[in-house]
């Protein structure tokens, strides 16, 4: 695992996966097949993407999270347990050092509901998108093509903020 890790340039910025809230209909299928690749069963809770769902309004918003490049999830561990990724520049948590702490989750200013950082009530431990090594399974795997595997920009979720 130690070859994994690398000082990533931050000036360029990392991957990640964002939602088109037009096209979205709340189907759940990002949730299951990533619950399914990573956990080997279709159980949205331990999933690392969450849709929001209002079926009143009609309104399905996908959330992963943001790939933050000033990181606050990762300055808040106090085990060092998440960890840059050389090739998308995600944050990955290690599962053998996180303690459950909760402290990464408290610390992302997007985890509103627990959608972006997970606890997993087996394991206790946090999960959050990893994007897949480069390869997101929901974006691959999403009918509507609601989903897209992008350079981060912080522009990108100007539509979702004004919509929760």
């Amino acid at each position: 695992m130690e070859s994994f890790r690398t000082t990533v340039d931050l000036a360029s910025p990392p991957w990640v996966v964002v939602g088109d809230l037009e096209s979205c209909r709340g189907c759940g299928g990002c949730e299951l097949i990533c619950s399914l690749s990573h956990e080997g069963e279709c159980n949205p809770s331990v999933s690392r993407i969450s849709v929001k769902k209002d079926f009143f309004q009609i309104e399905f918003i996908p959330g992963t999270c943001r790939q933050c490049p000033d990181h606050p999830c990762m300055d808040a561990c106090p085990e060092e347990a998440i960890y840059i990724d050389a090739l998308t520049a995600a944050k990955v948590i290690e599962e053998s050092k996180c303690i459950g702490c909760g402290l990464c989750a408290s610390a992302c200013p997007f985890n509103q509901q627990g959608r972006t950082l997970r606890f997993h009530p087996e394991r206790k431990v946090y999960l959050k998108c990893d994007l897949c090594g480069g390869k997101p399974m929901c974006v691959e795997y999403c009918p509507r093509q609601a989903l897209k595997y992008v350079r981060w920009d912080p522009g990108l979720w100007k539509l979702e903020e004004e919509s929760t």
